[in-house]
């Protein structure tokens, strides 16, 4: 009969497994099945993390995995984070610890929180398309004011059709 071997904890595998460069090949492993694609691994950087006391490996890898860990223990984010996306994760954690009525309102909040953005970026992009236009039929006005140009070549220098120009020439006339 077969004796069943105790795993030990994540953490701990994380940082005592991943961070030696030996191990890159497990490294590849762990970030293929994670990210779902494909990963090599082409060099190992050396860091805090490759010193020669076992004592002194504490770095960023570290950290990290506190960090990750923390937030799943206790449903919370610690101050001055370093690992990347922990504070989206918090945000959903502190999503799920919502009331129904709580999540309804907080949704609510961020679809008009979206649409509002949007309108401003509708509203700015407006604002681009109209001042350009206006500038536009600008030096095509004082193009037609020198008389020395053809519709045809109004139209090349400023982007305007043809008939946009006689508009134009048609307006200055009337309020001359």
């Amino acid at each position: 009969m077969s004796k069943k071997r105790t795993l030990i904890s994540f953490d701990w595998a994380i940082k005592n497994i991943l961070r030696d460069k030996a191990n890159h090949d497990v490294l590849e492993g762990f970030l293929s099945t994670l990210l779902d694609k494909d990963i090599t691994i082409l060099s190992v950087l050396e860091s805090e993390g490759n010193q020669q006391d076992e004592s002194d490996k504490f770095n960023r890898v570290d950290l990290a995995v506190e960090e990750w860990e923390y937030l799943f223990r206790n449903m919370e984010s610690q101050p001055d984070l370093i690992s990347k996306k922990i504070q989206v994760a918090a945000e959903k954690l502190n999503l799920l610890k919502m009331s129904k009525k709580e999540r309804r309102a907080y949704e609510h909040y961020l679809i008009n929180r979206a649409v509002k953005r949007d309108m401003l970026e509708t509203a700015r992009i407006e604002g681009k398309l109209e001042g350009n236009l206006e500038g536009k039929l600008e030096i095509a006005a004082n193009m037609l004011q020198k008389g020395k140009y053809a519709f045809e070549d109004i139209a090349e220098a400023t982007g305007l059709r043809e008939e946009q120009i006689r508009e134009l020439e048609q307006r200055k006339e009337t309020n001359d």
